[in-house]
């Protein structure tokens, strides 16, 4: 059975919705590859980057039709060298781990085709910074002028931050800080990489193996809708941040 993490269900949602689709796209730190999977919706291929070996469990349980159509590549983003350019590059949970964003979205603005399409997600506000940020390597959390400051003096245009999944990510925030507190012990000693490494391998215990059985696409969908009606309150705890070249 598929486990969907309840943050992903609504930042996929908002996500899904705003992705203009194309020939060719970049995903950055694809973690389980859920979202790369469902982007091949909209985009004939992809192609998949991540510094973490962990990734390559993922790719290699697809279906060999998605197989096809998505290519892995375990490397440092900022030193690889890509054959083309891509119609997106799509950063979930990214550039909260990066020291130098201006370099990271320098090198992404690079990649992209005229009028391409930049698609990041964040955590936001700063005030809500607990233990699962450090046991996850974020560096910072966002407030939502901050962020759309920081892509458009990169030279992106059209930019737009939408914040998603309030109240429910908010509520099931105190599950993460309670994980956290657990994990602390082990994963203190951790460097800033290894626990950035882990950050986006899906914890798969009982509570969320339960979870897994109630909560799919399809059940979290009117939840979803309603979170939207909250898409321009800052009161979520993360931002999905749209550009274009």
């Amino acid at each position: 059975m598929t486990y969907y993490p309840p943050r992903y269900l609504f930042r996929r949602h908002e996500l899904l919705k705003r992705a203009a689709g194309g020939n060719h796209f970049l995903e950055i730190g694809p973690g389980s590859l859920l979202l790369a999977v469902e982007l091949l919706g909209v985009f004939r291929r992809g192609t998949l980057i991540d510094f973490s070996e962990d990734a390559r469990a993922a790719y290699e349980a697809l279906a060999p039709a998605d197989r096809d159509r998505l290519v892995l590549v375990i490397a440092d983003f900022v030193n690889h060298h890509f054959e083309e350019p891509f119609d997106a590059v799509i950063a979930c949970e990214v550039l909260e781990h990066i020291r130098d964003e201006a370099l990271f979205l320098d090198r992404v603005r690079g990649l992209l085709n005229p009028g391409g399409q930049l698609i990041l997600s964040v955590p936001a506000r700063k005030r809500l910074w607990s233990d699962h940020d450090q046991i996850a390597g974020h560096l910072r959390r966002y407030e939502r002028q901050e962020v759309e400051d920081l892509v458009l003096s990169r030279a992106f245009r059209n930019v737009s931050v939408i914040a998603y999944g309030f109240p429910f990510i908010n509520a099931l925030r105190w599950v993460r800080i309670v994980q956290a507190k657990l994990q602390y012990k082990d994963k203190a000693g951790w460097s800033q990489e290894q626990q950035t490494q882990k950050s986006g391998v899906a914890y798969q215990g009982q509570f969320a193996r339960v979870i897994g059985r109630l909560v799919n696409p399809v059940t979290a969908h009117p939840l979803c809708r309603f979170s939207a009606l909250f898409n321009n309150r800052d009161w979520s705890e993360g931002y999905l941040v749209i550009g274009q070249r």
